[in-house]
Formats: C-alpha cells, structure tokens, sequence
C-alpha cells in the first residue's frame, strides 16, 4: 500500500483527470445543497399557505400531514410568547397535546 492510500491523498494520472474528478465531487455536493434548499423551501411554502389560510388559530395536524409536511425538517426551536415553538426558515409551528398547530412567522 502506498503511502498516499493510507492518508487518503489521491494521485491521478492526469491535470485532466483530477479536474473531472473534481467537477464530478462539486456536482454531487452542490445537488444535495439543493435538495436540502428545496425541501426548506417546500416545508416553507406549506406553513406560509396555513398561516395565509386561517391566520395563527389553532388548526387539526392533520392538514398539514395531507399537504406533505415534512416534521423532521427544523432548524431549532425557540420561545416565542413563552411557547416552544420548532423553527423551519421563516416560519414556526407548535404542536400542542389535542392535536392541535400554531403556525407563526419569525422575526
């Protein structure tokens, strides 16, 4: 074993080579950005659709299960009018006990 294989460094035949090699590593980086981007945008675009529709009232979980939220998707949470609320971009929502959701902007 070489001693470039045992610290990972790669040795390529070519200038060429290592070019493609590396536009092939940038392309695949930069479509998993935009796939993480997308679904941000996406889980954005539902809680701006609710919280447009009926405003910040308490509203069944189960709308937003239908429009294909993603509950995963957070970047934290945060306590907004001493409620924990889970932050996805510009929006938040919190999920209370009767199944219930709160949608709010962040400021």
């Amino acid at each position: 074993m070489r001693h470039t294989e045992i610290h990972g460094n790669r040795k390529n035949a070519t200038d060429a080579l290592t070019y493609e090699l590396k536009k092939i590593r940038q392309n695949n980086n930069y479509r998993i950005e935009r796939e993480k981007m997308a679904a941000f945008t996406k889980v954005n675009s539902i809680l701006k659709h609710f919280l447009d529709t009926y405003g910040s009232i308490e509203i069944p979980v189960d709308l937003l299960d239908a429009a294909g939220l993603d509950w995963d998707l957070s970047v934290g949470k945060k306590q907004v009018g001493g409620i924990w609320v889970t932050i996805v971009g510009k929006y938040g929502y919190t999920i209370f006990k009767n199944e219930t959701i709160r949608i709010c902007i962040i400021l």
